[in-house]
């Protein structure tokens, strides 16, 4: 996957055919109909659309507000991937416990809209943990890769069983590192989950274990020691 390259004139998207590819078409704004129609129409599966930072459906327990706004940009993004032709929208799992706690909320309002209305795949992105939720999951460096399956298998576990088959699970290595999981253990994520994953995050970052992560190809020279482990 080309990951987050940034579409500056939005026809390029018809060059790129039918290969794997991301695009976040707003970072902290709300998308409006005149911007999907700046979209061309297309038929790509494979794009995959990363939603905005805004729109984080596990923060809206007892948020009417909040509720409502990431509502109707849920509802902006199903109209986004059907005019570029793509089932495939990423969300960020929770990063802290309130979210955590929040999640069954989140997922029902994410099936309500993408899924019932759209019939939507959602690709879940693991993100790094804020330090609330890794003390709240007990994480430390000997149990990470441990920690980190239990925390997404707990979470599929609350999706549904009638509406599962449209929730995926896509991998970020930067984000695993943050959470404290390095080298091979990267690759026994990848495994346990390996029927659910349609798109990889093969990232690398510059920020230590357990800190916010700082993307950076994967390729440079600081990356190549755990590189040279999940290859």
């Amino acid at each position: 996957i080309h990951f987050l390259l940034i579409i500056t004139i939005k026809k390029e998207l018809i060059k790129l055919g039918k290969n794997p590819f991301q695009i976040m078409p707003s970072g902290y704004s709300k998308l409006s109909t005149k911007l999907i129609n700046e979209y061309p129409k297309l038929e790509n599966e494979n794009i995959l659309i990363h939603v905005s930072y805004i729109t984080r459906p596990f923060t809206i327990f007892e948020d009417s507000r909040r509720e409502f706004i990431v509502k109707e940009n849920l509802k902006f993004y199903g109209e986004l991937a059907n005019r570029i032709g793509t089932d495939n929208i990423l969300i960020h799992l929770p990063t802290n416990v309130k979210e955590y706690s929040s999640f069954i909320y989140g997922i029902n309002l994410i099936i309500d809209v993408l899924v019932k209305q759209y019939k939507k795949i959602i690709n879940f992105e693991i993100a790094v943990f804020s330090k609330d939720l890794r003390e709240h999951l007990n994480i430390v460096k000997d149990n990470a890769v441990e920690k980190t399956i239990k925390f997404i298998k707990d979470l599929f576990e609350q999706i549904p069983k009638q509406y599962l088959e449209y929730f995926k699970f896509t991998p970020d290595t930067a984000h695993l590192f943050g959470n404290g999981v390095n080298g091979v253990d990267i690759i026994k994520v990848f495994d346990e989950f390996k029927d659910i994953i349609n798109f990889v995050h093969l990232n690398g970052s510059k920020s230590s274990m357990f800190s916010p992560d700082k993307h950076l190809p994967i390729y440079k020279e600081n990356n190549i020691k755990n590189v040279n482990k999940i290859m």
